[in-house]
């Protein structure tokens, strides 16, 4: 997967593309799941106070969002686009261990459309186990519209 898009505007090349992820659990919260480790953010897209990606330009994106769970925890997360739920990714097992769970989409966005993953009630996230950053949300710009 590409870590950036470009668009030609006129001399001008536009990068919109971002990847964060967060470094600690979350358990028994339903919300914005908030990442604090910004690894790339061409575009100024990836707003890190509240963990939402504003389009800086109409087009279409590119997401994708993985997170870890642990064993007798539900993980149920969805990709909300102005407060309107358009995907969700979830996962549950009962037999020791961790596992994963995630989802991508290629969506249009209007320029200022916010766009972020939503913790849902009753579901726990283990993003760090054993030292390893196990939450992850990345998006690109793939064309403007």
């Amino acid at each position: 997967m590409l870590n950036y898009s470009r668009l030609k505007k006129g001399n001008q090349t536009k990068q919109v593309s971002f990847s964060v992820q967060r470094s600690n659990d979350l358990s028994a919260f339903s919300g914005t799941v908030t990442y604090n480790k910004i690894t790339l953010n061409d575009g100024i897209g990836f707003n890190k106070y509240t963990s939402h990606f504003v389009a800086p330009v109409t087009g279409v994106y590119q997401f994708s969002y993985y997170h870890s769970y642990d064993k007798n925890h539900v993980a149920h997360v969805s990709l909300m686009l102005n407060n309107n739920r358009i995907q969700d990714s979830a996962s549950k097992h009962n037999d020791g261990g961790n596992g994963m769970c995630g989802n991508s989409i290629i969506q249009h966005l209007n320029k200022g459309d916010s766009l972020w993953v939503k913790l849902n009630a009753h579901s726990a996230l283990n993003c760090n186990n054993l030292g390893y950053e196990l939450c992850f949300f990345s998006g690109q710009l793939l064309y403007e519209k």
